[in-house]
């Protein structure tokens, strides 16, 4: 197993009413929280060592790490500079390297693996503008007034495993 993470899209109903019509069921359960996948990222330490800045390294305790808008925003702006910058994203530090995480920074053969990374980071920001876009767009829509319905949670999230 190496780094393994995922950009997702948490969506969280807010409804008081068990026997609201408009509770989604799944073979007769209630569903609490949806999880839409917007990009499955293998061995791609940047990402990783960002999210556990933003974290104090919680990211790296494979705790979900809660994104808002403005920093899907931020991080969408430095994949776009790292296409061409490497210094654009944080290289991952030691204390947060993990054994399979990849090619580490200190291995002769980083610069290869770091010009990998680089060229996958524009087809990342594209998917994580589409994140943040979708976000914004489902927290802009009206609600209609429903006794026991409110307007449910969406927001970004990071997750680590390995």
């Amino acid at each position: 197993m190496g780094l393994d993470s995922d950009l997702l899209i948490m969506i969280r109903p807010l409804i008081i009413e068990e026997n609201s019509s408009l509770l989604q069921r799944h073979d007769g359960w209630l569903v609490s929280k949806m999880e839409l996948r917007v990009v499955s990222l293998r061995k791609y330490p940047p990402i990783h060592a960002w999210a556990c800045n933003l974290s104090d390294g919680q990211a790296h305790a494979c705790q979900p790490i809660e994104l808002s808008v403005d920093q899907l925003k931020e991080l969408e702006g430095m994949l776009e500079r790292y296409a061409t910058d490497p210094m654009a994203m944080p290289e991952c530090p030691q204390k947060y390297w993990g054994p399979f995480f990849g090619v580490p920074p200190y291995d002769p053969d980083y610069p290869a693996e770091l010009a990998h990374y680089m060229q996958e980071a524009p087809a990342i920001a594209k998917k994580v503008r589409k994140m943040w876009e979708y976000i914004e767009a489902e927290k802009a829509k009206p609600v209609q007034p429903t006794p026991g319905v409110y307007k449910p949670l969406v927001y970004g999230v990071y997750r680590a495993s390995w």
